[in-house]
Order: C-alpha cells, then structure tokens, then sequence
C-alpha cells in the first residue's frame, strides 16, 4: 500500500495527544495528522467519517463512536474513581489470593448526597470528587466526632450557594476543627469546589502510615514501564497528599523494578494494568511503613509537565505509530482477502 496521510481524531476530553504535538512520520511511511474534533455524517447508507482512527475516553457508544467499526477505535475510557475502586478489587479477586499480595483495598463508598451509612472512622476519612485531578476538592472529616450523612448535606448546601471565602470560612468553622479543605493543585480559587459540584463526591477511608507514593505510567502494551517516586506537599499534615514532577521538587526516577519496596507485586500490577487500567494511563501508587500497597486512582489523562518531556513524547509517539500500522495491516487483510476470494471465483468453470 503506497504512502498516505492517516488522520487521526482523539476524543477533546483526551488532550495529551494534541499538546504534545505530536505529527510525524510513522515506522511506515505514513503522515498523520491528528485533531480534536470527531465527527461523523451519515448519508443514506454510507457513514462518512473526518478520521481514519478515533481514539476516545470512552468505554461504550456516545452517538459519534458507537458507528465507528472497531479496527477503526481504540477505547481507553476514563474511568470515575468509585468504578476504579470496584473494578479494582474485581480484578485483585480475579487474580486469586494463593500468595499473600500485600495488596490494600481502600474502602470506598459513592454518596449520591446522602442515605448511606458510613463506619465512624477512628481517625479520618476523605470525600473528593468523583473525578477531577491534582488533588483539588478533598475534604477529612473526623467521623468519630463528625456524622458523615449530615456533614455531606451541608456540604452540598455550600456547593449549591454562591462560593464565596466568607461563606467557606463559615462552613469550615461550624465543624469545629472536625473538617479539614485541601485544594490540592487548584489552578483557580474554588475549583475544588466547583469539581465536587460538577462531578458529585465519592467518600473514603483515609489510609494511614503511608511512607512512599509512586507515579507509574503504563506504555501501549499495558505494561506498567515508568516508576516515578513522588513527593509530599505537606508531610506533617494527617493527610499528606502527593504531588507531581518538575525539578522544583527534584524527584527522582526509578530505574528497575528491584528499586521498588518488595511489597509490590509486579505480577499483581501487571494483570491490573491489563484487564482494568489499560494502555497510556498514569497510576497513583501508595505504599505503608508496615509494607501494603494499593492503587488511589489512575488516569489516561496526567499531567505531561510532571515527567520528562521525551520520555512522555516517545510513549505517545510510539502508541501512535503502532495504532497506524494495526490499522494499515487490517486494510491490507481485507484488500488482501478480498483479491483472494476474486481470484478463486475465476477458477470456476464458467472463467475458465
């Protein structure tokens, strides 16, 4: 097949394509040219599409993807962080317990604002949003002193009124020390809040003693191929959040795997990476002081600032190239199959 131009769409949710800039040749010889806007029009019978490839975030049809065929798609969904709570420990289930895993489920609850009943926790537990990144919108609730139902209605009647320092201050002070805001990476006052508006709330144990937090990117294959140790914004504060790269914080990266804690089962890791987290994602690693490791989230949406920017340009770059040649070997099969079946009809006796 000669050399051709391949247009790529990717879903505008998933930006990390677009802002690296990524437009260049592939192993085959094929240009790409990559935008954000997928689009289809259906016009009698034929569906013409603006893309030869589409990638999106997400896991089923939306009314643009679901017309696409699947040599012609490729799905990393963004998951909300309570369906990564339960599809992880499916997948941890899945994998079996003959060896003890040192894995530690984080017990999660999804609110919907209210009607639960929350364990009173002895020490902390955390409502954030159900999405969202950097950390930002993370209330700690002592749940020993604080009702968890009643503490998310205020909550919600804070998030419903006018977001202003003198109706939070307000808010914070009525709980008497009880609760405590971390705005994480807010890029604008409030956008916390505003996340936990949009996006609704999911509510967590808070884990305890944990000693190292890693950033871990997985590569096209799923496999988890980058380990970033990461540093803590506040290591004094009973709920000490990580936070990204940039020589600012000089963190350093692992080199091998022996340079991880032993606690973490690379075996158990990569199956997570292959039946639940999947290609191009970033994962939050934790680890404790008396040796458990679990997962707070992962994303295929990270922040492309916090880890060397050629290293994160040739993962996305490679992904791409292989994405193309996948879908030139499958036309080529079907180009191929179909002069097959020509030229064995020819063979009939009617050709001869």
């Amino acid at each position: 097949m000669t050399s051709r131009t391949i247009v790529l769409a990717i879903d505008p949710n998933m930006d990390n394509f677009s802002v690296l800039g990524l437009r260049h040749r592939t192993a085959k010889g094929h240009q790409v040219v990559i935008h954000n806007t997928p689009a289809i029009n259906v016009q009698g019978t034929e569906t013409v599409f603006n893309f030869d490839i589409l990638i999106t975030g997400q896991a089923n049809g939306d009314g643009v993807n679901e017309h696409v065929p699947e040599h012609r798609i490729c799905r990393i969904p963004r998951h909300k962080k309570f369906t990564q709570a339960v599809k992880l420990q499916q997948a941890v289930a899945a994998y079996g317990q003959q060896e003890p895993t040192c894995f530690l489920n984080i017990p999660t609850w999804f609110n919907g604002w209210g009607g639960r009943n929350y364990p009173c926790a002895i020490e902390w537990m955390v409502v954030k949003p159900n999405d969202g990144a950097r950390g930002i919108g993370h209330f700690t609730v002592a749940t020993a002193y604080v009702n968890m139902d009643y503490f998310l209605k205020a909550m919600n009647k804070l998030l419903e009124g006018e977001h202003t320092q003198e109706n939070f201050d307000a808010f914070i002070e009525s709980f008497a020390g009880k609760v405590e805001y971390h705005t994480g990476g807010e890029n604008y006052p409030f956008e916390g809040l505003e996340s936990l508006k949009t996006d609704g709330v999911v509510v967590q144990s808070v884990i305890q003693n944990i000693g190292k937090e890693y950033r871990v990117i997985t590569d096209k294959d799923c496999e988890p191929s980058y380990f970033q140790e990461r540093r803590s914004r506040d290591p004094e504060s009973k709920y000490p959040q990580a936070t990204g790269g940039g020589a600012v914080i000089d963190i350093g990266m692992i080199k091998t795997h022996d340079d991880l804690p032993s606690c973490i089962n690379m075996d158990l890791l990569r199956h997570l990476c292959k039946k639940v987290i999947g290609p191009m994602s970033s994962i939050d690693i934790f680890v404790t002081n008396d040796g458990y490791w679990g997962i707070f989230e992962y994303c295929n949406q990270f922040g492309i600032s916090g880890v060397p920017q050629d290293y994160i340009f040739n993962l996305h770059a490679t992904f791409v190239e292989s994405l193309v040649a996948n879908y030139i070997d499958y036309e080529t099969s079907v180009v191929q199959h179909a002069a097959d079946g020509l030229a064995e009809a020819w063979k009939e006796p009617d050709h001869a």
